[in-house]
């Protein structure tokens, strides 16, 4: 008998790895997790990958072109220095979390420290007197 086995996760970063990505990548159905950073990948990725049900693709310091993959699903990607559009570079690297929820603790200490800069803000301007206020 033949035995089946699931491929969940490929790590290939820094390996050195030249040409493009081959496109029967995209026929790892059971494939969570791709990592492919830190390579000389270059031309655009194949179409096949937005099959995939990723959780986590990483595709940095790459020499590739054309868009940012679409997935089907929120996929955790990491496309700095990639070269694709759409991704950041080193002179532009930023934190990005689109449609990110977050959730007790977290939410909570990025209120508070919203808090304390506006009140701060506050202080400081009516101290300048740049604050205008009304006397009734």
């Amino acid at each position: 008998t033949q035995s089946t086995w699931a491929l969940k996760a490929l790590q290939l970063n820094n390996c050195s790895l030249v040409g493009t990505i081959p496109s029967e990548i995209g026929g790892r159905v059971d494939l969570l997790t791709l990592l492919l950073g830190y390579n000389r990948f270059s031309g655009t990725l194949p179409t096949e990958l937005s099959l995939l049900g990723l959780i986590s693709f990483d595709i940095q310091y790459n020499d590739l072109n054309g868009p940012k993959p679409e997935f089907q699903t929120k996929v955790i990607l990491n496309c700095l220095n990639s070269g694709l559009d759409g991704c950041p570079n080193d002179i532009d690297r930023g934190l990005y979390l689109d449609d990110a929820t977050f959730y007790g603790i977290i939410s909570f200490v990025g209120f508070t420290s919203v808090l304390i800069i506006g009140v701060g803000i506050f202080y400081v301007l009516k101290r300048e007197h740049i604050l205008i206020t009304t006397s009734g």
